[in-house]
C-alpha cells in the first residue's frame, strides 16, 4: 500500500506539480502512525522501511519524467523552472497577506467553517476512535495543513492555487457536520439548510467571478471566433489564450501588460499572422508607473495602426476587442 500510495502521488504530481506536496503529508502520517516510544528502535526501522517503499513508488513516476525532460528539453527540471519563473512575474499584482487563502476559502463557502468541529472531534475523541478512523482524520488534516502552509508561504498568491486543498478540506467539513449532528442531535433540517447554503454560495461565487460575465457575452464570442476560418497553422500574438478554443491558431503570449505585449510583438511580428487584443486583459501596471504604462499602450497601438489592418473591432463595457491582420501586402 505504501508503494501504491507513492505511485498515485507521483502521477498526481506530473499532472499538477503542487499536488506532489502530498508526499510530505503522507510522510507526516507515516511518522505519527509508526513511531512508538515503548518500542522506539523497532518503530524507527519500520519507519525507514515504509518510508523507503513510499519514496520508491513516488520516484518510479518522477525519475522517468526527469529523464524524458533531459532528453527532450536538455533540462530535467525545465517544466518546474518555467512554472517558477511564471509565478515570480508581476509579484506586486499577486501579493496577499498571511490569511489570504483562509479568507478566500470562507468567502467562497461559509460552510467551510465546519472544519473546526472536525478538528475538535479529532482532539477530544482521539482515544475512542478506531485506528482506521484516526489514520483517515490524520491524513486529511496533514494534507490540508501541508498544502495550506506551502501556498501561504509563497509570495505569489492566487486563489486558484488553493484548489488541491479542497478535496481533503471538505471531507473534513463533512466529518464536522456529521459529528455535530451526532453530538448535539442537530435536526436533519439544519443539515439540509447547510447543504443548500453550500450549493447556493458555491454557485453564487462561481457566477460572481465568472470571467465571461462582462455585461454581454456576444461581443466576446465574436472576438474569440474572429479567426475561426483562418488557415490552419496561422499564428497570433494575443492577450488571451481563449482564442485557441475557437480557432486553429498557435499563440505568442502577450499577456498581462502593454509592456509585455509590446515586447512579444517586437520579437515575433515577422512570424505572426495576426494580433488579437482584449484591452481588459492587459491591466497589469505597477503602482506608481501608471503614466509609463499608458505610454507603452499608446506607442504600441500607434505602431499597430501603421503596420497592421483591423479586421474586427468592438467595444463592450470598458473592454476594446480588436483583431489585426499583419503583412497584408505580402
Amino acid at each position: 500500500k505504501y508503494f501504491l500510495t507513492g505511485i498515485i502521488t507521483g502521477l498526481a504530481c506530473i499532472m499538477r506539480f503542487p499536488t506532489g506536496l502530498a508526499i510530505g503529508a503522507f510522510g507526516i502520517v507515516l511518522i505519527v502512525n509508526t513511531i512508538r516510544p515503548q518500542d522506539f528502535k523497532k518503530s524507527i526501522f519500520e519507519l525507514f522501511r515504509n518510508g523507503l517503499i513510499l519514496g520508491l513508488g513516488f520516484l518510479c513516476i518522477i525519475i522517468p519524467l526527469f529523464v524524458s525532460n533531459s532528453y527532450l528539453y536538455g533540462s530535467a527540471t525545465l517544466p518546474l523552472t518555467i512554472g517558477q519563473s511564471m509565478i515570480t512575474g508581476f509579484m506586486w499584482l499577486y501579493q496577499g497577506g498571511l490569511w489570504f487563502y483562509i479568507q478566500k476559502i470562507f468567502i467562497m463557502n461559509i460552510v467551510a467553517i465546519m472544519v473546526i468541529p472536525a478538528i475538535i472531534f479529532w482532539i477530544i475523541k482521539r482515544k475512542q476512535l478506531s485506528d482506521q478512523t484516526k489514520k483517515i482524520l490524520l491524513t486529511l488534516l496533514a494534507i490540508s495543513i501541508v498544502f495550506l502552509g506551502y501556498f501561504t508561504l509563497q509570495a505569489h498568491k492566487e486563489f486558484r492555487y488553493s484548489m488541491p486543498i479542497f478535496s481533503s478540506l471538505f471531507l473534513l467539513v463533512s466529518i464536522g457536520i456529521v459529528w455535530l449532528h451526532e453530538r448535539f442531535r442537530v435536526s436533519r433540517y439544519v443539515i439540509i439548510v447547510l447543504v443548500i447554503i453550500f450549493i447556493t454560495t458555491t454557485l453564487g461565487y462561481s457566477k460572481l467571478f465568472d470571467p465571461a460575465d462582462k455585461n454581454s457575452i456576444k461581443p466576446f464570442y465574436n472576438f474569440y471566433t474572429a479567426l475561426t476560418d483562418v488557415k490552419l497553422g496561422s499564428s497570433v500574438i494575443t492577450s488571451t489564450p481563449t482564442i485557441t478554443a475557437f480557432s486553429p491558431v498557435t499563440l505568442y503570449e502577450g499577456y498581462n501588460s502593454w509592456e509585455q505585449m509590446s515586447q512579444v510583438y517586437e520579437k515575433n511580428n515577422q512570424q505572426a499572422n495576426y494580433v488579437a487584443i482584449d484591452t481588459c486583459e492587459l491591466h497589469a501596471c505597477e503602482p506608481g508607473q501608471e503614466l509609463l504604462c499608458q505610454r507603452f499602450k499608446t506607442d504600441f497601438l500607434e505602431k499597430l495602426s501603421r503596420e497592421a489592418l483591423i479586421i474586427y473591432n468592438t467595444t463592450t463595457s470598458s473592454c476594446d476587442l480588436t483583431v489585426y491582420q499583419l503583412h497584408t501586402s505580402r
